[in-house]
């Protein structure tokens, strides 16, 4: 599937810049990129690689893969009883769109498999559950927040990189 996604973006690529080459009609030697179709296609799908490399990497083609760990939350009454069952619960606030939210997923997985039985990890889409996100004033998303005994104690907005989110759990367990 991903060859097939890098070629489509090479040959749109290639194609636009032949159609560049062709119909800037440059003889003069000052646009060296495009003074041909030849050249213009060979820059194109160079700048399609580079555009189809970017979308994997960063765009909405990059899934992570979920924990059976981490209880997706709908409804704020399954929230409540959640954080009311649990000593300490993490909670991720994020949206499906947002690519900070998409580069998280993949740690807070790992932490959550990681502290399996200690804590208990949720995530809440805020696109789906604006009453949540209202009720803890969520104004930038990702945003993880830890609560203990059903209080929030701390969050973290934005990305961070694990180690941040582990010094975080383990100074909470002691």
């Amino acid at each position: 599937m991903k060859i097939l996604f890098f070629m489509s973006f090479i040959g749109i690529g290639g194609l636009l810049g032949a159609i560049v080459g062709y119909y800037s009609k440059c003889s003069s030697g000052t646009c060296p990129l495009t003074a041909t179709p030849w050249r213009g296609a060979l820059w194109g799908a160079f700048l399609g690689l580079i555009m189809s490399l970017s979308f994997l990497q960063n765009g909405p083609y990059l899934v992570a893969e979920e924990s059976k760990d981490v209880i997706e939350i709908t409804k704020a009454k399954e929230f409540d009883t959640q954080i009311t069952n649990s000593d300490l619960v993490v909670v991720d606030f994020y949206a499906t769109w947002c690519p900070p939210c998409k580069a998280l997923s993949p740690i807070y997985s790992n932490l959550a498999t990681k502290y399996t039985g200690k804590i208990k990890f949720l995530r809440v889409d805020v696109d789906k559950n604006n009453e949540l996100a209202r009720r803890y004033k969520i104004e930038s998303i990702p945003c993880v927040i830890f609560f203990q005994k059903q209080k929030e104690i701390s969050r973290i907005v934005g990305l961070e990189k694990e180690p941040v989110y582990v010094e975080k759990i383990e100074s909470l367990l002691k």
